[in-house]
């Protein structure tokens, strides 16, 4: 796993090590006023390193690195602090914090998230068994290696078969409310839609409300269900990954769910389901589609019933 974190971060910080160095040089020139390449005002150095500055910004603002090297930058503070205050005090208690502190900066360095380890700390210590999964249900998520092994037995989830899952109290049944649905959903998630989150349409008393649905696919299940949406102009949807800002193309009114950081989608499957799904779920896709229209409830369930189709059916076209 350390590898893989070194290979798909080694080219971007090489881009962003070569403007940071073009950016220094540049400052040095415009301080210095040094006559370089003829006669250059110290005002277009400064512009071109201010510009260096920015790109190395968005370069980190969209691998979400900045967070994570704030938040080291703050523990290595503490770590340094409380070391301090332990040698000149020989109080066991700093020495206790700061070896605490020093796993933190640890775990940010692999690209865990610190908050999610003490979560999971926490848990074990004051957890009883009757507030966690279920062994058999457990045994199953966990045997789970992709996200099309999650869709699977998040069917079994909705059918009843598993009484638990990830990222819920143990033991939660299905709403009442996502009955009407139910068919629709559980034929996404065997055809590799791994649902998180959904509504009905129609009425809620007096209120109508609109229909939605959330949940992670692979590069298949996400091609299928993009041709269907481009498709479809009555849906607004988002199609996003774990760990980049772009998408994949958005349509109708403001979507109203956004994407989950990676420390959230390790902290809220990585008790549960295996490494390899845990992974696969931080580089899959996010999918969110709503029915813009409140009320309707006859648009998005069909379509996902027509995805389930085509997915089971490769060659079966309408």
């Amino acid at each position: 796993m350390f590898k893989d974190k070194i290979r798909e971060l080694f080219p971007v910080m090489t881009s962003v090590a070569l403007r940071a160095v073009g950016a220094a040089v540049c400052f040095y020139l415009a301080a210095c006023d040094v006559p370089v390449i003829g006669h250059v005002p110290p005002q277009a150095w400064a512009f071109i390193a201010a510009v260096q500055l920015a790109q190395v910004i968005e370069i980190l603002a969209r691998r979400d690195i900045i967070r994570r090297i704030g938040e080291l930058a703050t523990q290595l503070s503490a770590l340094l602090l409380f070391v301090y205050v332990a040698d000149h005090t020989g109080n066991p208690a700093f020495m206790a914090v700061s070896v605490l502190v020093f796993a933190y900066v640890v775990a940010g360095l692999f690209g865990h998230d610190p908050g999610s380890l003490t979560s999971r700390l926490l848990d074990r210590v004051f957890t009883n068994d009757s507030m966690r999964m279920p062994k058999g249900d457990l045994v199953f998520w966990r045997a789970c290696l992709n996200i099309r092994d999650l869709g699977k037995a998040g069917a079994m989830y909705l059918e009843g078969k598993l009484k638990s899952q990830p990222g819920a109290a143990p033991l939660t049944p299905v709403d009442d409310e996502t009955a009407p649905i139910l068919p629709a959903l559980i034929a996404a998630n065997r055809a590799g839609f791994f649902t998180t989150g959904s509504q009905p349409g129609g009425m809620c008393q007096e209120w109508p409300r609109q229909a939605y649905v959330i949940g992670f696919a692979d590069l298949r299940a996400m091609r299928a269900l993009h041709e269907l949406l481009t498709n479809e102009p009555r849906l607004a949807w988002r199609i996003r990954r774990t760990f980049e800002w772009w998408d994949r193309a958005a349509a109708g009114e403001t979507i109203h769910f956004g994407v989950l950081r990676r420390g959230t989608v390790e902290g809220t499957y990585g008790d549960v389901c295996s490494e390899p799904a845990v992974v696969a779920l931080v580089n899959g896709y996010q999918i969110v589609i709503e029915d813009p229209q409140s009320g309707r409830d006859d648009v998005l369930w069909p379509l996902l019933e027509r995805f389930a189709s085509l997915t089971s059916n490769p060659t079966r076209k309408g």
